[in-house]
């Protein structure tokens, strides 16, 4: 498969063999490609199958539109994709996906296998009555479970009400404070988001959801990270995962905090959070970085995405 990146380059991926290669000439590609791979195709193929097997993913991030309402300034969406509700999968397509995932599920013999999918975007609640139609039809499915991330501005108290009685849980998306958020998770018009994302959280609490969280940390609240950690206690949020900003556009690319204030940083938000929670043992906040990082530490668990790869991608 070959996916154009820009006028003069090409990105070509093999499925089979994980092979690919960033070329300006997809002739020349295959070619090398087929050099690269001949003769150890099968072998490579029947690696990745094994491998698939002893390592089970036990969440998906189901990326079903790239459409937005936000427009984030660090966000790795193109805006002509954002603005774009066409880019956006139909139920037919969103069904074969969730399909190929149960016949994999069918494949293993531990009955206690499950898998959460996850429903992103873009904003994946553009979408929100086509997804609850979907939910429904495998709400007698035991061996999967839903999940949402997003930018909270389109939540409703029916659609919250829906997520608690089917059990799905919604991470949400925040940068801290007002004065924080809305440097950078704005609306198309420049408008901050953090009002509507507040009233969202609100509307959860007033009906016992306490709220995840996810954090972009950029130059602009990483000198922030331990007052954020105490505002979300106040919050009532229950845990954050802090991910630094990804370098995937120019915007984005100013906004990375340097190496030497990470490491600062997110050491006093470390001891912000350790503070808290000894101080209110019944009321803790998790950083999810932190926690992951420590199962692998210590046990044999697996988390259910490698937060510690610059990519992101799920193990």
């Amino acid at each position: 498969m070959s996916r154009k990146l820009s006028n003069e380059k090409i990105l070509v991926i093999d499925p089979d063999t994980t092979y690919w290669a960033i070329t300006d000439n997809l002739t020349e590609a295959k070619k090398i490609e087929n050099e690269y791979t001949d003769g150890i195709r099968e072998e490579l193929k029947r690696a990745i199958e094994t491998k698939s097997k002893q390592i089970l993913p036990t969440f998906i991030e189901f990326h079903v539109t790239e459409a937005c309402n936000l427009n984030c300034k660090y966000c790795f969406v193109p805006e002509k994709y954002r603005r774009n509700i066409r880019m956006t999968m139909n139920g037919d397509q969103i069904h074969n996906v969730i399909a190929k995932v149960l016949n994999y599920v069918d494949t293993i013999e531990d009955k206690n296998y499950n898998v959460a999918i996850s429903f992103q975007g873009g904003e994946a609640l553009l979408c929100k009555e086509l997804l609850m139609e979907i939910i429904e039809d495998y709400s007698n499915e035991k061996r999967l479970e839903f999940t949402f991330q997003t930018n909270a501005t389109l939540i409703d108290e029916s659609f919250l009400d829906f997520c608690i009685n089917k059990n799905i849980t919604l991470g949400i998306s925040l940068d801290g404070p007002k004065e924080i958020n809305d440097m950078t998770r704005v609306y198309p018009d420049g408008k901050g988001s953090f009002d509507r994302i507040f009233s969202a959280i609100e509307l959860m609490k007033s009906k016992g959801v306490r709220p995840d969280v996810i954090t972009v940390v950029t130059k602009f609240n990483v000198e922030n990270l331990s007052k954020i950690i105490e505002f979300y206690h106040k919050m009532k949020i229950r845990s954050v995962l802090l991910n630094p900003v990804e370098p995937l556009n120019k915007m984005a690319l100013s906004l990375v905090p340097t190496f030497e204030e990470l490491s600062s940083y997110y050491e006093k938000a470390i001891r912000s959070a350790l503070k808290i929670n000894v101080e209110n043992p019944h009321d803790r906040i998790i950083i999810r970085n932190v926690q992951e990082l420590i199962m692998c530490l210590v046990s044999d668990i697996i988390p259910r995405s490698c937060y510690m790869s610059p990519c992101g991608t799920a193990r």
